[in-house]
């Protein structure tokens, strides 16, 4: 036969549980155990990433770290964003470190936090960092525009002739023009790569 007796409240630490049977010829029976009851909470902290950093959404994966202790162990740690958003909880433990990977799919400034829960099921709420997840740009597939703007097109030079060109990227969005390379007649000249948007000066 079961006997219970529900919600009795423990003290901080051990507690010592003692139960009793007697039967009709008075015979007693006493066993004791030892229950601890653990009201301390563990101590988090979000280590990785850190505050500050920014990130493309939904092409990186970032990792995510919390460094939690606790004075009996700690049984998981589960990571949020914004105002108790979901991640998820901690994939891989080393020592005190809880891991796990995140591929944000929303920008802008976002903040994280972890919660670390104990064996006992004690909580706490770590502070959080903030991060910013920035929208992924369109790769620029637009090819630049250039011309000569030196010598003109039939011109008769004689000695050193300035070569120039007037180059542009005209990309949506523009990833701007990082060089210019001059030819004769199909072949590169050496020494005429201009990436500083002068005009070098190169013999005919």
């Amino acid at each position: 036969t079961n006997w219970t007796v529900s919600s009795i409240p423990l003290t901080s630490g051990a507690n010592v549980i003692t139960v009793t049977a007697k039967d009709a010829a008075n015979n007693v029976a006493t066993k004791s155990i030892t229950v601890n009851r653990d009201t301390t909470a563990p101590t988090v902290s979000v280590t990785a990433p850190t505050a500050g950093q920014t990130f493309p959404v939904g092409t990186t994966t970032i990792s995510l770290t919390a460094n939690a202790t606790d004075n009996i162990a700690i049984d998981h740690v589960d990571f949020y964003f914004n105002s108790a958003q979901f991640i998820g909880g901690n994939t891989s433990v080393s020592g005190s470190n809880y891991t796990r990977t995140w591929t944000p799919t929303v920008t802008g400034a976002t903040t994280i936090y972890a919660i670390a829960y104990d064996t006992s099921g004690n909580p706490k709420t770590s502070s959080t960092i903030s991060i910013q997840i920035d929208a992924v740009p369109p790769a620029d597939t637009t090819p630049p525009t250039v011309s000569m703007s030196a010598p003109a097109t039939g011109s008769t030079v004689s000695g050193s002739v300035t070569l120039g060109a007037n180059a542009t990227d005209p990309g949506t969005p523009s990833t701007g023009i990082t060089s210019v390379a001059f030819y004769l007649d199909g072949t590169a000249i050496s020494g005429a790569i201009d990436t500083t948007g002068g005009n070098p000066n190169l013999p005919a």
